[in-house]
């Protein structure tokens, strides 16, 4: 359907009663433009520059399709992966596992419902999240957490079938005294059912290839020229963080980015996004 999004923002709305996915390909709406509704929306999945002179963004959101995501999540965890018995329990699991997959990695909650492992790795991402929550907790009242999904940001690796972490948590530190900081945590789980000494040697080599390449596109030694590239790759970091959720579906609040903010950092955040884009 082409509507005019400036124009039919309430039908835009109502279109979400009628499907589970809403799929929206335009030049000018994105990720900010459907969480600035403030309609109870979910983005699912996003992606930038696509179609013809790559000036496109497509965008999958959902309303009713929170309850079909995790209602099929409920089946999975007692008929597929056999974690629970109990239907009330699956359901409870289900709806956090879809809080937590819907804001570090909605793409793959739509790859849970299919046939695979997937639904696995969702697991794993949720029990990673807590971890890093219990080891690594944000300690300043005036950092911004982002999660990046690797496995959205394949072409930083040359393509999705070369090795990389699962996770990239950055912790955005205000300047004081000086420059602000960005403090880097990869991160990787592994979901298994049996004691594998190979699986831990694949998730390490995938911690250490990523952390590898963090450090030749973004560090340098005292006394060292920055890497040649070092712009670009702020550009590239400044981009995928402008697409991770602003805000979340969490009525729990349970992690510490879901804190509301005032209506000025949000000046603040466009400003920080645009800084890192500069280097």
């Amino acid at each position: 359907v082409s509507v005019r999004y400036e124009e039919t923002g309430d039908q835009f709305v109502q279109l979400h009663s009628y499907a589970h996915w809403v799929v929206t390909l335009d030049q000018f709406v994105g990720r900010s433009q459907i969480d600035a509704m403030n309609a109870n929306l979910d983005v699912i999945h996003v992606d930038e520059n696509i179609g013809t002179n790559k000036a496109y963004s497509l965008v999958v959101s959902s309303n009713s399709g929170k309850d079909f995501v995790q209602q099929r999540l409920a089946s999975k965890l007692i008929n597929s992966l056999g974690i629970t018995s109990d239907t009330a329990e699956a359901s409870e699991i289900s709806k956090h596992l879809y809080e937590i997959g819907r804001d570090i990695a909605p793409t793959i909650l739509l790859r849970a419902l299919g046939l695979g492992q997937t639904a696995a790795e969702v697991i794993g991402l949720t029990v990673q999240r807590h971890q890093v929550f219990q080891e690594f907790p944000v300690k300043s009242a005036e950092a911004i957490e982002v999660y990046l999904n690797l496995d959205e940001l394949t072409s930083w690796f040359g393509g999705h079938r070369l090795q990389r972490a699962d996770l990239l948590r950055l912790l955005i530190l205000p300047p004081s005294d000086g420059p602000g900081k960005i403090e880097m945590l990869v991160c990787e789980s592994k979901y298994r059912d049996s004691d594998s000494s190979n699986t831990i040697t694949e998730a390490a080599q995938q911690v250490e290839i990523t952390i590898e390449l963090l450090k030749e596109s973004f560090c340098c030694e005292d006394g060292e020229d920055p890497p040649s590239d070092q712009s670009y790759w702020y550009r590239s970091l400044a981009d995928a963080i402008s697409q991770t959720p602003k805000k979340s579906s969490d009525a729990l609040k349970r992690f510490p980015a879901y804190k509301e903010h005032s209506p000025l950092s949000k000046d603040e955040r466009r400003q920080m996004i645009k800084d890192i884009a500069h280097g």
